[in-house]
């Protein structure tokens, strides 16, 4: 029996990694032909200096986006900081990088003073030397922010990132002044990465043109391996006991049509989570910051001023 159930797990394991490649080799097509014929616009950056450049031609705001570098446990990280005022951190999630937040960083750097890093295994930081661990994620972003010397701020954490900021805080509740959890994977709801697809590949069906473009090059630089790795550590770690120890004022910012971290999940959440309260954007699904921009920073500007915010 117990050998049947092994066998099982690795045909699992080898169509897992099948649709993986598939996935890779398509985005890979997708991002051939939309160069082909011109379909890509050239306001979707695609590394750090058009992102800076993008910002810097950016109506909402004057503020300059600059890169910096930093060492952190022997290794150069490159960073982002727009801004001046308190220290607002992004964190990105699985398969993600800095641009997610394209459409937010210039609203929120008019108040505040953003800083957005590369998780290790993704984005600048797909060459990381060390394997990933997600249990060690936040000691890391920790590490990162003690060298730049920041020694409180709120903290943006969508998808994975929504779980490595929700560990953070409830280990180091010092450091975080506010949280804003976008669609966090907190809870896990499928048991295995195969099940795993279904949902996500849903999910890309109703991506916005623009977005999947930015998702396509993210997917495509941290490569298979290190997105399977990613997501069976995600899905194997539940964070209920996280929740009872958080107190922070919390957001949680979900998209209605989210499915892959569901929206009954964010209402769990916030019963679970004390002092939180749940915004819903509507026509927005798992990258709700992305879809529903001007709703989305809005709504996080009045949270950090202390307003109340969803329900």
């Amino acid at each position: 029996m117990i050998e049947s159930h092994t066998s099982v797990f690795k045909w699992r394991d080898v169509i897992t990694h099948i649709i993986l490649q598939w996935l890779r080799w398509y985005l890979r097509q997708i991002m051939f032909l939309t160069n082909l014929f011109g379909l890509a616009t050239s306001r979707i950056p695609k590394d750090d200096s058009s992102f800076t450049a993008f910002f810097a031609t950016s109506s909402a705001t004057q503020q300059k986006l600059s890169l910096r570098y930093v060492e952190v446990e022997n290794y150069r990280i490159r960073y982002l900081v727009a801004g001046e005022g308190e220290p607002v951190i992004l964190v990105h999630g699985l398969s993600g990088s800095t641009r997610w937040w394209i459409r937010n960083v210039p609203r929120l750097a008019q108040y505040y003073r953003v800083y957005l890093v590369d998780l290790p295994g993704f984005g600048t930081m797909r060459r990381f030397r060390r394997r990933f661990a997600l249990e060690k994620a936040s000691s890391w972003l920790l590490a990162w922010m003690e060298t730049i010397g920041v020694e409180q701020a709120h903290f943006l954490g969508h998808s994975m990132g929504g779980h490595i900021c929700m560990r953070l805080a409830a280990s180091r509740p010092d450091v975080v002044s506010r949280l804003v959890l976008v669609s966090p994977a907190a809870i896990p709801h499928v048991r295995s990465v195969f099940g795993y697809f279904v949902p996500l590949l849903i999910a890309l069906r109703t991506l916005k043109p623009a977005f999947f473009l930015i998702l396509s090059f993210d997917a495509i630089r941290a490569g298979p391996f290190m997105l399977l790795r990613a997501t069976r550590e995600l899905i194997a770690q539940d964070l209920r006991d996280e929740m009872k120890a958080l107190n922070t004022p919390t957001l949680l910012v979900w998209g209605e049509n989210d499915t892959l971290v569901p929206l009954s999940l964010g209402q769990i959440l916030r019963d679970e989570i004390a002092n939180s309260r749940l915004l819903i954007l509507k026509k927005a699904g798992h990258v709700s910051m992305f879809d529903q921009p001007d709703e989305f920073n809005e709504a996080v500007l009045a949270f950090l001023r202390g307003e109340t915010v969803g329900k």
